[in-house]
This record gives structure tokens, C-alpha cells and sequence, in this order.
């Protein structure tokens, strides 16, 4: 009978141990995200094409803010290869704002990604010259709540050279992947 009772008391305290624990769970719950959950700084890679992935810093606030945003890559497409060496060196840090429109579900936030038009002036052969370009996306951002990550993606529409259309050869996308500064 002794044997039982010891046996039972610590059962017992198991149990009771167990409750304990999950109490202390509970604690630590992770809230759901909110729209104020993905606004921030973030740092990570941005892959141009199938080119290496570049390192990239992107600012979230009530728009998406890509810093120094890789236009040499729609340079390299408007303007002829003899002078794009020129054309780059007349480039200026660039920013790129992308419109968003946020729809949350538990510890995610997809993100309706609304692209601007890109406009960018450069310089060869003596004279400014505009190139405009139309970016776009098939696919939902993501803001990921347990892990504070941020992935999204723009493909390259169109561009134009001082208003004429340009032929692009292939679509042009880049991938973004970025976490939390």
C-alpha cells in the first residue's frame, strides 16, 4: 500500500507540475500582428534577375521605401551596351516607393503591393535623357509576425527611353527577402 501511495503522489505532482507549465505558456502567447506590426526598418537581399542577390535596406511606413533601388538593371535595357557604361556613371542613389494595402491573418499580413511608375534621368552622349519604366507584381507581399520577415516581388512591365517604347527580352524580376533591423 506504501508502494501505491508513493507512486500516486507522484503522479500527482506531475500533473500538477504540467499545469504549472502550460501556465507559464500562456505567458509567453504571441499576440496577433496589426497594421503597425510590419512598419520598420528592414535589411536582407534583393535578387535582380538571376543575377547574385545584392544587399538591400528597405524603410516600411505607410508605403514600402526600397533605398538605393537597382535602376542600373533598367539602364542596361533602355539604352544601347556602347554607351551604358556612361550612361551608369551619371546615375544617382535612387528610392523607389511601392503602395501597399495590408489584410491580415493571425501572425501574417499579406500585402496588396501597389508599384508607382519609375522615372530615371541619365546622362551620355552630351545630353539628359529620361527613361520611364512600369513595374508590377503577380503575387502577395508577406509579412511574416513570428519571425519578422518581409518578402515580396516586382517584375519589370515596361520601359521607355525619351517616351519610345523599348523592347525588353525577357521579364526582369526582383525578389525581395528581408527581415527585421
Amino acid at each position: 500500500m506504501g508502494k501505491i501511495k508513493s507512486y500516486l503522489f507522484v503522479a500527482v505532482a506531475l500533473c500538477v507540475s504540467a499545469f504549472m507549465a502550460s501556465c507559464d505558456d500562456d505567458k509567453n502567447e504571441i499576440s496577433n500582428v496589426t497594421t503597425e506590426s510590419v512598419k520598420g526598418n528592414y535589411g536582407g537581399e534583393l535578387t535582380v534577375g538571376e543575377g547574385e542577390p545584392l544587399a538591400v535596406s528597405v524603410t516600411v511606413g505607410e508605403g514600402i521605401v526600397i533605398n538605393n533601388f537597382p535602376v542600373d538593371s533598367i539602364v542596361k535595357i533602355a539604352v544601347p551596351a556602347s554607351i551604358f557604361d556612361e550612361a551608369v556613371a551619371s546615375l544617382q542613389a535612387r528610392e523607389y516607393e511601392v503602395g501597399y494595402t495590408p489584410e491580415i491573418f493571425g501572425q501574417n499580413m499579406m500585402l496588396d503591393l501597389e508599384p508607382s511608375p519609375l522615372a530615371v534621368d541619365v546622362e551620355y552622349g552630351g545630353s539628359v535623357h529620361e527613361i520611364d519604366a512600369v513595374l508590377y507584381t503577380t503575387k502577395r507581399g508577406n509579412f511574416n509576425g513570428m519571425s519578422n520577415s518581409l518578402s515580396f516581388e516586382l517584375l519589370l512591365k515596361s520601359v521607355s527611353l525619351d517616351g519610345e517604347d523599348v523592347h525588353i527580352p525577357s521579364t526582369l524580376k526582383y525578389d525581395f527577402e528581408l527581415s527585421r533591423n
